[in-house]
């Protein structure tokens, strides 16, 4: 079984769809336990309970943050992470746009798409971006 279907059995289980996006990826960050993943995400359903940002989205932000090294030492590194964080995401948000549409569960959800499509597609932009995070923290 590969992480979107992980992540797609989740979601029959009842786990909304950033929690099912966040524990499929669980591999990537296994210093965190499944049991705070889920209580994290747990808000994070039906886009922040009010419809907007999909939780497949969310789930996967949260996920790269996990799995993405955040240096805090300085100001300067500080700044650093951030920025680099920030255009990984704008990256995520721009691929997930441009093949939804749309950024809102409201919106995705409006007879457009399933959830499970949203967080199989959403595992598999979230489990490639952290890929390309960890070759890059090797080439570096």
């Amino acid at each position: 079984m590969n992480l979107s279907e992980k992540a797609v059995e989740l979601h029959g289980k009842n786990y909304n769809c950033a929690q099912c996006v966040l524990i499929a990826l669980h591999d990537s960050y296994p210093e965190v336990s499944e049991e705070t993943l889920i209580r994290m995400a747990s808000g994070f359903g039906g886009g922040v309970c009010c419809g907007e940002i999909c939780g497949a989205l969310t789930g996967g932000v949260m996920a790269v943050g996990l799995a993405e090294e955040f240096k805090d030492s300085c100001p300067e590194e500080i700044l650093q992470s951030k920025t680099r964080i920030k255009e990984i995401i704008q990256n995520m948000n721009g691929t997930f746009k441009d093949n939804f549409d749309s950024l809102l569960c409201s919106e995705l959800k409006g007879g457009k798409h399933s959830c499970n499509e949203l967080i199989a597609y959403g595992t598999e932009l979230t489990e490639k971006t952290i890929r390309n995070i960890k070759e890059q923290e090797k080439s570096e």
